[in-house]
């Protein structure tokens, strides 16, 4: 199982790995065992973030918090 994997967070939550669900940043669909998934909060509550990819993940983080290397 690699990290963050979405099959972890969509059993504990009642879903099955093959529903279709669409990405946090893009209007693409896919399958929840192919996307990657993070915990969030929002205003204080607890929120999960759907990813079709990696590269949409990152796409989603502010730069404001990203530190300089």
């Amino acid at each position: 199982m690699r990290m963050h994997d979405p099959r972890q967070y969509l059993a504990a939550r009642g879903f099955h790995e093959n529903c279709v669900i669409e990405c946090s940043v893009c209007p693409k669909t896919f399958l929840a065992k192919d996307g990657v998934a993070f915990p969030a909060q929002n205003n204080g509550e607890p929120i999960m973030g759907y990813f079709c990819s990696e590269v949409c993940y990152l796409a989603a983080i502010p730069v404001e918090i990203c530190f300089r290397a």
